[in-house]
């Protein structure tokens, strides 16, 4: 691996040759000596996230493996990071305009000038995606986030726990042992193209942060999409459609908490005790809160529905079932949720993507490959048919 001295004295020759850049264009001779040291930088990137991720095959979880918690940031890894701006950024790109942004004109040697696009730098791609993290409903309830260093990630469970038992004296202790079996996270792409208009850029004074706050909001509700409804068919297999988890058919409108309470009670009946959460969707919560009880005041909730963690998803569904107004509630231990991490998101501008030379327009690719595993799936419990 390159020692931190060699790494920036390859950043420091990069910038050396976007300074020396006539334009916006990079010579033939100049390009393919940026793509060398952007080459020597990626291959150390590699290098360093082999070295510091710890193999999980012996594990019960994937604990041990690079992991993050919804509190931390990817960004933190990289300095500077929270004095950059994408916005200035893509600015600068379409529109030759750099004042305020040369912080963002140095990192670009972070990045790589492919033809007709760049590739934002990783500090900023990291930014976006916690800022994604930090909106995403399945990351607040408790899924943590664990790196992958190839398309899948396979890891140990435990499927069956040591009997404990009283012993009397002098008698035998019988055996018992772990059962184990083993989990696989596959990495799917999730992925979005969007067009800037070149006049927008130039004039709008709200820019700032609009696009990278735009892009975390949309990549959060696509990994809350599948963390809650993946099908498992090329695409990861979200809580609603894992093979396992427990279900209570409500099979009606709410009328009252009972469900909440058979929910709470399948969940802790396998020995999850965890603080629990509940993702529901808005109308659903909406038609609890109006519930009352005989003297026409707000129905009191019981102790099991007051101790949940309630957060809102309109990706959840509400259009299921034969009348077309049915949705599910999910009730559980999200920390039994993993999100596998092969790419952290990626971003990639370019001013000649399909038609964008053309309308004048700025386009910016981004992408994440990620996958989803719920490794013990009586932690959750789905209420099934809440009708609206």
């Amino acid at each position: 691996m390159l020692t931190n001295a060699e790494r920036r004295g390859i950043r420091r020759q990069a910038e050396d040759i976007l300074d020396g850049c006539e334009g916006d264009r990079l010579t033939e001779a100049q390009q393919a000596k940026f793509d060398s040291l952007m080459e020597q930088l990626r291959s150390d990137d590699l290098q360093r996230d082999m070295a510091s991720a710890k193999s999980i095959s012996a594990d019960p979880n994937p604990k041990g493996q690079k992991q993050y918690r919804s509190h931390e940031r990817i960004a933190d890894a990289y300095s500077g990071a929270d004095d950059l701006s994408l916005d200035r950024m893509i600015r600068g790109l379409a529109t030759g305009y750099w004042d305020g942004a040369e912080a963002e004109r140095r990192a670009m040697s972070e990045g790589t000038a492919t033809a007709g696009g760049h590739l934002v730098p990783t500090p900023l791609a990291a930014r976006v995606i916690d800022k994604a993290r930090a909106q995403s409903v399945a990351v607040q309830a408790g899924a943590s986030t664990v790196a992958m260093d190839s398309e899948t990630l396979k890891y140990a469970t435990v499927t069956g726990d040591p009997t404990i038992a009283i012993v009397g004296e002098g008698s035998a202790i019988s055996d018992s042992d772990f059962t184990f079996g083993s989990s696989t996270i596959t990495a799917f792409k999730l992925a979005s193209l969007h067009f800037v208009s070149l006049e927008l850029l130039e004039d709008a004074p709200n820019l700032e942060s609009f696009i990278e706050s735009s892009l975390a909001e949309q990549f959060a509700l696509g990994m809350d999409n599948q963390v809650l409804n993946g099908t498992g068919s090329s695409a990861p297999t979200g809580i609603l459609n894992t093979s396992g988890i427990n279900s209570v058919a409500v099979s009606g409108a709410l009328a009252n908490y009972d469900k909440f309470s058979d929910g709470v009670g399948e969940v802790r009946k396998d020995n999850f005790y965890n603080p629990l959460s509940m993702v529901i969707h808005p109308r659903d919560l909406a038609a609890l809160d109006k519930l009352k009880d005989t003297t026409n005041q707000p129905l009191v909730p019981p102790q099991s529905y007051a101790g949940l963690k309630v957060f809102q998803s309109s990706q959840l569904a509400t259009n299921g079932g034969s009348g077309s107004d049915e949705s599910n509630i999910i009730i559980g231990d999200f920390s039994e949720v993993l999100l596998g991490m092969r790419t952290e998101l990626r971003l990639e501008i370019s001013r000649e993507a399909k038609d964008a030379f053309e309308k004048g327009q700025v386009a910016i690719r981004a992408y994440m490959r990620f996958g989803v595993s719920i490794p013990r799936p009586t932690a959750f419990c789905k209420l099934t048919a809440v009708q609206g």
